[in-house]
C-alpha cells in the first residue's frame, strides 16, 4: 500500500506555506534497456545481401528509367520533331570537321549528298549560356518572340525552310517547357524545319560531355548496362539443360488440369455399363 504524505513547507518569514508532493519512485526496467538498439553480428555467408529488398518501383528507379528511355515521339499539340542526343552529337561533329575534297569518280557516279547543316539555338538565360552550352550553339532569348518586328536573327532566316538545313532548340531539361514553346511558335511563324533535343541539355551532357563549353550544369551519372528482357532470359535459361525440367513441369501442370463435369459423367457411365 502506497501512502502519499502531504505537508506544508514554509517559504519565508511571512509564514507562506505551499503544498508539496513527494517524488514518486520509478521502477527499474527488467533486462537491458539498449537491447533493441544493439546491432547484431553480420554473418559472412550473407555479406553480399543488401538490407533493402527490391519490391517495386521507387522514385530513383523511375527517374533512371525516364532518363534512360529518351522519347522521340511527338506529343499531342507539338508541331516539331524530336532528336536524340546521339543524333545531335553526330551532326555537331560533322559540322566541326573541315570539308574534305574528293576526286571525281571514274565510274561517273553522283557525289554523296552533303551533310545536314545544323543550327543550335540555346533558349536559356544569358548567364546560363555563357557558363555552359553546346559547341556551335547560338544564344536566342525566348523574349525576342514578343517583339513586333525583327523577331528572328539573320542566322535563323538563312536556315528557314531550306533543304538540308535544320534548326534545333534546347533548354536545360525536358520539364522546362521553354524550348517546346519556342519550337511551337517557330512553326506557327513559318519554320517547318524546327526540332528540339529530347531530354534537353541535361540529357545531352550525360553521354557527350566533351561537346560542351564550360563545366556541365548537372552531375554526370554513369549509366549501367541495360538488363536483358525477361522473355529472352527465360528462353535462354530453358535451352540450357532445362528442357527436361520444363517439359516435366508442363506435363505435371497439364495432368492436374480440372476436367469438365460432362466428361467425368460420361466416363462414369461408360465404366458402369462395362461392369453390367
Amino acid at each position: 500500500v502506497t501512502v502519499s504524505v502531504l505537508y506544508w513547507k514554509p517559504l519565508g518569514p511571512n509564514c507562506i506555506y505551499k503544498l508539496r508532493q513527494p517524488r514518486m519512485s520509478v521502477p527499474k526496467p527488467i533486462g537491458d534497456p539498449k537491447l533493441l538498439s544493439r546491432r547484431l553480428e553480420r554473418n559472412p555467408k550473407f555479406s553480399d545481401v543488401d538490407s533493402v529488398v527490391d519490391t517495386g518501383s521507387t522514385v530513383n528507379t523511375v527517374q533512371r528509367v525516364r532518363e534512360s528511355e529518351v522519347s522521340v515521339k511527338r506529343n499531342p499539340g507539338e508541331n516539331f520533331r524530336r532528336l536524340r542526343p546521339s543524333t545531335v552529337a553526330r551532326l555537331v561533329s560533322a559540322a566541326l570537321e573541315p570539308p574534305q575534297e574528293r576526286d571525281a569518280d571514274e565510274f561517273g557516279l553522283p557525289p554523296p549528298p552533303p551533310p545536314m547543316k545544323l543550327l543550335l539555338v540555346d533558349v536559356r538565360d544569358r548567364d546560363e549560356y555563357d557558363a555552359c552550352h553546346i559547341h556551335t550553339a547560338m544564344h536566342y532569348p525566348a523574349m525576342m518572340l514578343n517583339r513586333s518586328t525583327n523577331q528572328f536573327t539573320p542566322e535563323l532566316l538563312t536556315f528557314k525552310n531550306k533543304d538540308n538545313h535544320l534548326v534545333v532548340a534546347y533548354d536545360l531539361e525536358e520539364e522546362i517547357v521553354t524550348a517546346r514553346k519556342v519550337a511551337n511558335i517557330f512553326f506557327e511563324r513559318g519554320f517547318d524545319n524546327i526540332a528540339i533535343i529530347s531530354g534537353g541539355l541535361k540529357e545531352f551532357v550525360q553521354t557527350h560531355s566533351d561537346m560542351i563549353t564550360g563545366p556541365p550544369p548537372c552531375p554526370i551519372v554513369p549509366r549501367k548496362a541495360a538488363r536483358p528482357p525477361l522473355s529472352s532470359a527465360s528462353s535462354r535459361g530453358g535451352l540450357r539443360g532445362l528442357d527436361g525440367a520444363s517439359t516435366k513441369a508442363t506435363s505435371v501442370a497439364t495432368s492436374h488440369k480440372p476436367k469438365s463435369l460432362s466428361t467425368s459423367l460420361a466416363r462414369r457411365n461408360d465404366s458402369s455399363q462395362a461392369w453390367r
